[in-house]
């Protein structure tokens, strides 16, 4: 939801903020079935698109919206530049599809000069979307290129939590604390039980 709100205060297209929903499916997993999750679910005055309240309509939603062209291993990536993360190893984005919005994310902060730290919070939001990566041998190579792209990737859940506990968790957010948007508490303030489960 951060990044919807980061999104919509970028004045993103309303069609380019569904791509980013339909790249992670697993985030919106929990929010179906939390009865306290649906006011969330219904900020669509606070960012810019209705969001789909079941599976159903997440799965439907995404089927019309169809995959947008550009990037064959990773097709709903919005970044020109992750095709040179992809290059090294498109077996690993083809085993682990979640990975696509994970990289897609950092190599976007990489180009708009985001901090490494800043770019280490992003990946401590989101840990789920390189699980996959840890344990798929073509991925390593991603993995282990992260200095060419200003970031050391961690290469197991070990570096990875180990790295996000280092990390002192920005003020302001006390719901989500790694949160990068200022007015992302309109959203939480909602429902911060849904945050909480």
């Amino acid at each position: 939801m951060d990044h919807l709100v980061a999104m919509h205060n970028a004045n993103t297209s309303v069609e380019e903020m569904k791509h980013a929903v339909c790249r992670h499916p697993r985030m919106f997993g929990c929010a179906f079935h939390v009865a306290t999750c649906q006011k969330v679910l219904s900020v669509d005055a606070l960012i810019g698109i209705d969001l789909p309240t079941s599976r159903q309509e997440f799965s439907e939603q995404c089927y019309a919206l169809g995959p947008p062209g550009g990037h064959a291993v990773c097709p709903y990536s919005t970044s020109p530049n992750l095709t040179a993360v992809t290059d090294m190893s498109p077996q690993c984005f083809q085993q682990c599809p979640e990975l696509c919005g994970a990289m897609d994310h950092l190599v976007a902060m990489h180009n708009k000069n985001i901090s490494v730290e800043e770019m280490k919070l992003a990946m401590c939001r989101h840990p789920h979307m390189f699980g996959c990566a840890f344990h798929v041998e073509t991925c390593q190579k991603v993995l282990q290129a992260g200095p060419q792209f200003a970031v050391e990737l961690p290469t197991s859940w070990q570096e990875l939590s180990e790295e996000c506990h280092a990390l002192a968790p920005p003020a302001g957010h006390s719901v989500c604390p790694h949160s990068t948007s200022p007015n992302f508490t309109e959203v939480t303030d909602l429902s911060p039980q849904c945050f909480q489960q």
